[in-house]
């Protein structure tokens, strides 16, 4: 199969390449953190960590903690009023014959949600319970990040792995909430009003209705929540949990709901490891920006990327990805929990029958 997909949230193009699959390749990618003697996120820690913003208490003893969520010692962004205004004087602005948008104080929150006081290394170690409590701690901290009128939007993401952008091995994740609303989402919003206008529906909500009746790229759902790999994936596997009833954001989700996003997401990560031999992923929410008004008929999600290729020369030069596998083939694969290379070789079998 080659084919140039186009992102329908997006319009990003992916070509689908299933013989880029079999390269040869002289070098081996690892996926495994060296540990370290001391882990700062483990219980007895916490002064190894800047201070604690939030945190779950453990159900069976409140002096001890389920979840955490903490400064970032090493912020992308400064604090909110910390920083002197952007620019630096010895380069001057640029000198462009348009107008150009002027740099603005990078400033905002990054946190660390520390996902347990166990030293456990990859989101499936935890109970569903247990990835609950997480969900309803990254709701909470939003709420409160909605009351703050400099910032415009939050992402939540999570790095697995070295070739996943991960530096400490210890279960965690990340929030970053901005002053600005990222490209990614304008036009994803875009997109969303769009196509209410034309059709009255949400987009996604007509996406999932669609690949819950088609189920070629259906990876599992419950009463809540559906999972499909992305029509569009730029990388073999990704996959996008969405809700089942329209939300606008993520503030939107109950308790219940925590549970059964928890239960979906902990089966698709599961799912993924058993297809793709455990590894590297990103995975990232998508919601609607925090002032409430905009970005109207948005629908958030959770996309989940296994890092099985690598952006190289191609894809830094278009912003085009190459897929070495279907999102059709990675879907079924997932769906039987079995390798991708077992589903490779029951495919071949079968055309050389037919």
């Amino acid at each position: 199969m080659n084919e140039i997909r186009c992102d329908p949230l997006t319009g990003f193009r992916v070509l689908i390449a299933e013989g880029r699959g079999a390269r040869p390749c002289d070098f081996t990618i690892s996926h495994q953190i060296e540990s370290r003697q001391r882990c700062p996120f483990c219980f007895g820690n916490e002064n190894d960590t800047p201070n604690e913003v939030l945190r779950l208490p453990a159900s069976h003893d409140p002096e001890k903690w389920q979840t955490r969520i903490v400064s970032n010692k090493y912020p992308a962004l400064a604090p909110l009023g910390r920083t002197l205004p952007p620019g630096n004087p010895s380069v001057g602005p640029l000198s462009l014959p348009h107008e150009t948008i002027p740099p603005q104080a990078a400033e905002g929150i990054h946190e660390v949600i520390i996902e347990s006081p166990d030293h456990c290394i990859r989101t499936t170690d935890l109970m569903v319970d247990h990835l609950a409590a997480v969900l309803q701690i990254v709701r909470k901290r939003i709420e409160q990040i909605k009351q703050i009128p400099e910032l415009k939007s939050v992402q939540v993401f999570k790095n697995v792995g070295p070739t996943g952008g991960a530096t400490i091995e210890h279960a965690h994740s990340q929030l970053i909430a901005l002053p600005l609303v990222p490209p990614t989402i304008e036009r994803e919003a875009v997109v969303a009003d769009s196509h209410f206008e034309h059709t009255g529906s949400c987009v996604l909500c007509d996406l999932w209705s669609n690949e819950s009746s088609h189920r070629q790229r259906l990876v599992d759902e419950n009463s809540g929540f559906g999972a499909f790999c992305a029509y569009a994936g730029r990388q073999p596997g990704e996959t996008w949990i969405v809700p089942k009833k329209h939300q606008r954001d993520f503030t939107a989700i109950d308790d219940t709901d925590c549970h059964l996003l928890a239960e979906i997401l902990h089966s698709v990560l599961q799912q993924i490891d058993q297809t793709f031999n455990v590894p590297a992923y990103n995975y990232m929410l998508l919601t609607a920006p925090l002032d409430g008004n905009s970005a109207a008929h948005y629908h958030w999600r959770w996309v989940i990327v296994p890092r099985i290729t690598i952006r190289a020369g191609f894809e830094w030069g278009t912003g085009c990805f190459i897929n070495p596998v279907s999102p059709e083939r990675a879907a079924e694969a997932m769906r039987r929990r079995l390798p991708i290379d077992d589903i490779a070789v029951e495919q071949d079998r079968e055309r050389d029958i037919a």
